[in-house]
């Protein structure tokens, strides 16, 4: 992360740099620490419920995964609807990174040219996947599995458990 030295009248403080978010790899936790997830499901029919249960049984049993709305570190943001045996889906999925020491980031107050240190921790987010998916309805669990499997691989930087088969 970059950081750079800044002096004020009460002595030097660290600025931490919006850009150095971008440039860490995708692997955003440990492989030991869980990632907090909000699932955020927009749709009218039942077919919404189904989606965030398994959304959140196939999250969850990864073990690297934590469901809240407090806090989150990603985000499943669906808007969905089911037509005839079809499911239509678009499939957003935003990280968030909060500043590191709140007081750290400095911005200009409006009607003035003087930079000054903002108060508090501040979020940014980053889109990370947006998919428009359409699957039939028997083949709606797979789906979501397979979601996860890819964002816990991809993002998480977990190997997914290996399969047995039975010969």
């Amino acid at each position: 992360m970059n950081i750079n030295q800044e002096s004020t009248g009460e002595g030097p403080n660290k600025i931490v740099e919006l850009t150095s978010c971008l440039k860490q790899g995708a692997v955003s936790k440990s492989f030991r620490e869980c990632a907090n997830v909000m699932i955020e499901i927009a749709c009218e029919d039942s077919i919404g419920d189904e989606i965030r249960n398994c959304l959140t049984e196939n999250l969850e049993q990864t073990g690297c995964v934590n469901i809240s709305h407090d806090r989150p570190d990603w985000v499943f943001s669906i808007i969905c609807f089911q037509y005839a045996n079809l499911v239509e889906m678009s499939v957003v999925l935003r990280q968030f990174f909060r500043s590191t020491v709140p007081g750290t980031e400095m911005t200009h107050a409006s009607g003035s040219e003087q930079a000054t240190l903002r108060k508090g921790g501040w979020v940014y987010e980053s889109l990370k996947y947006h998919g428009l998916h359409g699957v039939q309805k028997t083949g709606l669990a797979d789906f979501l599995k397979n979601l996860v499997g890819e964002f816990t691989s991809r993002h998480l930087g977990v190997l997914p458990q290996s399969v047995k088969v039975r010969t």
